[in-house]
């Protein structure tokens, strides 16, 4: 398991503009609000994508244009830049962000799983032979007799289990530099009251080809969770698991986004190109973007 704080990655929020500290920018005058590069989320319903909407405990509910779709919250999701104005802000304070490859995992379970039941044939064969329940061993394409046999049997079996344990160790058996499954911790304080609040996370990262691990070009992946109602200036903390397309690790960038129960996405103290706008600056922005 691969281990990151905020410190560590520097640019966990993708961006290419430098966000500000929250001290810079917690005051607003009132009407008044704050612009920041945001992310507006697809997540796929059968062959296609559709904006998010919202997301609750149970689902992610999605604009099908005639009608409103509800996805499994596992759904993958698309994501996609925009420039965001909101009234609403939150600090967040902290965030921790632990990657691991399930699949990895799952593959040295396997590779376990054949150890032992090779082991468990190999006693089996052996205590038959030393009984006197059969007289040879039959080993890979050759046979070995009784007599002769069985000390060379069990040796290969030992050096078999050992060199299982070995390559579990040296993770021989999982596929270097990727991950699959992301769990994010932290602690953020909103500065209003807030409703069935969202998060989506993204992930940045480079598509190698599968045979000669050549850069093939970037990608970007995302996942929605639920994460319940903020009360301003009261402490909230939240652990998230989100389990993912397989990415690889090496310079990838994560991008983390907060968003109302209604889909407005909040300006958060960590915001990408972060700016406190005036009640004028506000409203031209808003009427702009909503065009």
């Amino acid at each position: 398991m691969k281990k990151y704080s905020c410190a560590v990655l520097g640019c966990f929020l993708v961006s290419a503009f430098a966000a500000q500290s929250f001290s810079e920018v917690s005051e607003v005058e009132p009407g008044g609000g704050y612009m920041f590069q945001g992310c507006e989320p697809s997540a796929r319903s059968g062959k296609s994508y559709f904006p998010i909407i919202k997301v609750d405990k149970k689902k992610i509910h999605v604009d099908g244009g005639t009608k409103t779709l509800k996805v499994s919250l596992r759904s993958p999701c698309r994501p996609q830049t925009r420039i965001r104005v909101s009234d609403k802000m939150v600090e967040v304070l902290g965030l921790d962000l632990n990657t691991v490859s399930m699949a990895n995992l799952g593959r040295t379970s396997d590779a376990i799983a054949d150890a032992q039941f090779a082991d468990a044939q190999a006693e089996a064969a052996i205590q038959d032979v030393r009984s006197g329940a059969v007289s040879e061993l039959n080993v890979g394409t050759g046979v070995l007799s009784a007599v002769g046999g069985v000390d060379q049997f069990e040796q290969a079996n030992e050096d078999y289990q050992r060199d299982t344990l070995i390559n579990v160790e040296d993770g021989v058996y999982g596929v270097q530099g990727v991950a699959d499954t992301v769990t994010l911790k932290g602690e953020a304080i909103p500065q209003v009251d807030v409703k069935g609040v969202y998060c989506v996370l993204t992930v940045a990262h480079t598509v190698l080809d599968p045979n000669t691990q050549s850069p093939r070009g970037r990608s970007r992946i995302a996942r929605a969770k639920y994460l319940g109602d903020m009360t301003k200036g009261e402490l909230f903390t939240f652990k998230v698991r989100f389990a993912m397309n397989e990415f690889n690790l090496r310079d990838a960038k994560y991008g983390f986004h907060l968003y109302t129960g209604d889909g407005e996405e909040i300006a958060l103290s960590r915001s990408p190109g972060l700016r406190p706008l005036n009640k004028e600056e506000f409203a031209k922005m808003s009427a702009a973007l909503n065009k």
